[in-house]
Order: structure tokens, then C-alpha cells, then sequence
């Protein structure tokens, strides 16, 4: 019993010497990021002149890239770490739950058609498009920090798991060279995307200043890398001059899911979701954060 009861009285001395080595810490941050190494978009903007060749016209388009990337905007997080190892001050383990709120990019494109036996019917299309996106953040790393001094740069290295959410819509508005037989046009789309959880990294240089015991501000340049991809896109909303017209699509119009590759089937099921091509939307951005850390 009265080895237990010395064994115990260790066992509680050691937990409290690594507490008083090893404190835990919480810390409440925000900050703004802006977009770097952004994915790509591209958009097609025809162009009004033309090629005659014999009895045949050619129109001339241009493809051109725009940058396509969420990372830009306000952010709010928390954090809680501790020392990782006792021999070791320096080093910390801390996990962090951030917010990034809403960003949005918006896109024109043109597009122009011939149509009738002579060609001489033109159709021009705009189309301005917009997609909202904002994410959540799981963010596990490690912290290389220095412990002496009333300032204390740090170093963060870790990595990020991401929940995401983006929404899009699309207006489209039409007219010709013939307004009497074929007057203006206009459509519009909501879209709702599905995406997975995404994996990514995260790295920080940052410095901490002493306020009081225990008590610290901080500030820190964080850079990060990470992407998703949509898995399906649903129409929500549709309207034509202005008129509701959801109901009178199919579920083929209506969904789309994004594969790694498909075959063309003319015959599709109207009854099911149609396919397209996998593709990656980026989250990539460099911010800067300020906040307060407490040491327990």
C-alpha cells in the first residue's frame, strides 16, 4: 500500500513537472488572404469579323486564360497546442479550426452564331457568370518556436483537410440582327456544387510579443496550398425572361456529375445525372494573421 502510495505521489509530480514544462495553449486569430498560384479558367470570346471563303464564312474566336481561385478573403480561427516534447522546448503540436468566409469570382464571355441557308442571321450571346466559395479549415501542425526573450519568432509546418462549399450562377442574354422575328433573350441558372474533403499544406513565419505573464499577441505570414474537386452540380434555380422553368427540366439538365473520363451517348437517360469531366478549383493563398495566445 504504501509503495502504491509512492508510486502514485510520483506519478502526479511527474504529470505537474511536465505541465509547468509543457503548458497548453489557446489562442483566438483572424486575419486576410489574398490569391497566389491560382488554377485556370478558360473563357471564349468571339470576335464580330469573319473570313469569306468561297461560298463558306469562318468566324474568329479567342480562347483566353483568367485566374480561378478562392483564396482571398477574411478568416477567424482557434487554436489549441501544447509543448510536444519535454527535452525539447521548443517544438509544439497545436491544432486549429478556421473560417474562411465567403469570396467570389465573376467572368464575361461572348459568343457569337450564324444561322439561316445564306448566313446572315447572327445570334450574340453574353454570359456572365459568377461563383461563390467559402471553406472550413482543419489545421494539425507543428509549431518551432523559440522560449526565451520578450519576442519569440516561430516557424509552422502542417497540414490542412478542407471543407468546402461553392455555389455558381450563370446569366445569359441574346439578340440578333432581326429583333421583329427574333426578338432579345434571356436566361438565368443557380448552381449548388458537392465536393469532397481536400488535403493540403500549410506554412507559417510568424513572431509572438509578451504582453503580460502568460499573456502574448502574435502576428504571422501564412502561405497555403490546397485544392478540390467537385464531385456533382445541381441546378437550383432556372428562369427564362424571367419566368420559373425549373420544373420543366429533366434530371439530366438539372445534375451533373464530374467523372475522370466518359464516353458520349447521344441516348442518355433523361431520368439520370449527365457527365462531365472532373476538374480542380483552388484554395491557394498567402495571409496575414494577428492574434492573442494564452498560456495555462
Amino acid at each position: 500500500m504504501k509503495k502504491s502510495l509512492i508510486t502514485f505521489l510520483i506519478a502526479i509530480t511527474a504529470i505537474y513537472s511536465y505541465a509547468q514544462e509543457s503548458p497548453f495553449y489557446i489562442s483566438l486569430y483572424g486575419g486576410m488572404g489574398v490569391d497566389i498560384a491560382p488554377g485556370k479558367y478558360i473563357l471564349r470570346n468571339d470576335l464580330i469579323t469573319s473570313n469569306a471563303t468561297g461560298d463558306s464564312v469562318v468566324d474568329l474566336a479567342t480562347m483566353k486564360e483568367v485566374d480561378h481561385n478562392f483564396g482571398k478573403g477574411a478568416r477567424l480561427g482557434v487554436t489549441l497546442g501544447t509543448r510536444l516534447v519535454k527535452s525539447v522546448p521548443g517544438i509544439c503540436f497545436q491544432v486549429s479550426v478556421f473560417k474562411k468566409f465567403k469570396s467570389s469570382l465573376e467572368f464575361e464571355s461572348y459568343q457569337n452564331e450564324r444561322h439561316d441557308a445564306n448566313m446572315t442571321l447572327f445570334i450574340n450571346q453574353l454570359y456572365k457568370e459568377k461563383y461563390t466559395a467559402s471553406a472550413l479549415f482543419i489545421n494539425p501542425a507543428l509549431v518551432f518556436r523559440s522560449e526565451t526573450g520578450k519576442i519569440r519568432p516561430y516557424m509552422k509546418l502542417g497540414a490542412l483537410i478542407m471543407f468546402s462549399t461553392i455555389d455558381g450562377e450563370v446569366t445569359f442574354s441574346g439578340s440578333t440582327n432581326y429583333p421583329l422575328t427574333y426578338p432579345t433573350f434571356s436566361a438565368y441558372q443557380k448552381f449548388e456544387y458537392d465536393t469532397d474533403p481536400s488535403l493540403g499544406v500549410d506554412f507559417s513565419l510568424g513572431t509572438s510579443l509578451t504582453l503580460t505573464d502568460g499573456l502574448s499577441a502574435f502576428g504571422e505570414i501564412d502561405f497555403q496550398y490546397i485544392k478540390t474537386w467537385p464531385t456533382k452540380r445541381r441546378i437550383v434555380e432556372y428562369t427564362e425572361q424571367g419566368v420559373d422553368k425549373l420544373s420543366t427540366l429533366t434530371v439530366s439538365q438539372k445534375e451533373t456529375e464530374f467523372v475522370d473520363e466518359y464516353s458520349t451517348d447521344w441516348n442518355e437517360d433523361p431520368d439520370l445525372p449527365s457527365k462531365d469531366v472532373k476538374y480542380s478549383v483552388t484554395f491557394n493563398s498567402l495571409a496575414i494573421n494577428i492574434g492573442i495566445m494564452y498560456n495555462f
